[in-house]
């Protein structure tokens, strides 16, 4: 354990000298952030909402001597030990980097910093408190974090960081007979009294899909074989690097090989139109929802994928003239 030095009658700065032994620390300071901010294991990369979380920094400072002080702790976290890209302090994982930041308010507006950091210079100082002799002083400030949507070039996995010494960091000043309140500006033999925690999150594969229409116009009711028609798209995002297959299955009929039909919308007409769907304009790749035989693959890249067209064919328009659909279901598995 670490401790801050009396060096002056009234106002004493806490020299950082790690290492070395003094023969009257009168307060002794430590703090800790149990189970340090773990912003969940099912995190979608490409997902735009930020995720947020927080936690509590408890600390103890003690008293060893006849005398009272008014003590002023300052609690430093500095950048961290993969450093700060885009004004982000960052974890690594199997798809790289990932960005996050730690604040000292809900709104998640004041970064929580260190005297030995130019990128978040301002630590957290609690307050300028009286330890009355041989007495100790407990309390706790929150911490809050907050994990950046929208980084799509994340892989699924796990991801961490951990901040330890000289990261962490407690610094601050002791006086006797003022209550005025000291600077952060020097650290004691309890520097190191800050212990370290992690900072961990938990990717996860997802993929999103939406899509457009298939329309196979209007036709006179002698038509046979109306098609290709290829103006039904389907748009899909997926995390980076996962495997995905698209299907489709008509709702009319269930079916696992893209064959459906169309119903009147006109009430009384009883008839159905079929239809088969197919992934190309030569109309020979049935695309259906049988996975490993008739769906479509692909790997995710994070960002909107080209878009995919969707074929059918109508064997017979030969019906009662009505507008006729049906709905599809696109099922994505990744």
């Amino acid at each position: 354990m670490k401790v801050l030095s009396l060096l002056l009658a009234h106002l004493c700065p806490l020299w950082l000298m790690p290492g070395t032994s003094h023969a009257a620390d009168p307060v002794v300071c430590s703090a800790s952030i149990s189970g340090g901010l773990n912003f969940g294991s099912s995190i979608e990369p490409q997902i735009p909402g930020n995720s947020d979380v927080s936690s509590s920094l408890s600390y103890t400072c003690t008293n060893t001597t006849n005398t009272a002080y008014w003590v002023t702790v300052c609690f430093n976290i500095a950048d961290g030990p993969l450093g700060v890209s885009g004004g982000r302090r960052q974890m690594s994982g199997p798809g790289g980097n990932v960005g996050f930041q730690l604040y000292t308010d809900a709104a998640r507006t004041l970064v929580w910093g260190a005297i030995n950091s130019s990128n978040f210079p301002t630590p957290v100082r609690p307050a300028n408190f009286q330890i009355s002799k041989n007495a100790s002083a407990t309390a706790s400030i929150p911490i809050y974090g907050r994990l950046f949507g929208g980084q799509a070039n994340a892989t699924a996995g796990n991801y961490t960081t951990s901040f330890a010494y000289p990261n962490v960091q407690i610094t601050g000043s002791l006086q006797t007979g003022s209550s005025s309140g000291g600077s952060c500006g020097s650290a004691g033999t309890d520097a190191a009294g800050f212990a370290s925690f992690p900072v961990s999150a938990s990717y996860v594969n997802s993929c999103t899909v939406t899509a457009t229409d298939l329309d196979f116009g209007t036709q006179n009711s002698t038509a046979v074989n109306v098609g290709p028609t290829g103006n039904g798209l389907v748009n899909i995002v997926c995390s980076k690097a996962a495997p995905y297959t698209i299907g489709l299955k008509p709702n009319s009929t269930n079916s696992t090989v893209g064959a459906g039909t169309m119903t009147g919308l006109t009430s009384g007409n009883t008839d159905k139109v079929p239809y088969q769907l197919y992934a190309n304009a030569g109309l020979t790749i049935v695309w259906g929802d049988t996975p490993g035989s008739n769906t479509i693959p692909g790997t995710g890249t994070g960002a909107v994928q080209p878009a995919v067209s969707v074929y059918g064919k109508v064997p017979s328009a030969n019906f009662t003239p009505d507008s006729y659909q049906d709905t599809v279901t696109i099922n994505v598995r990744y």
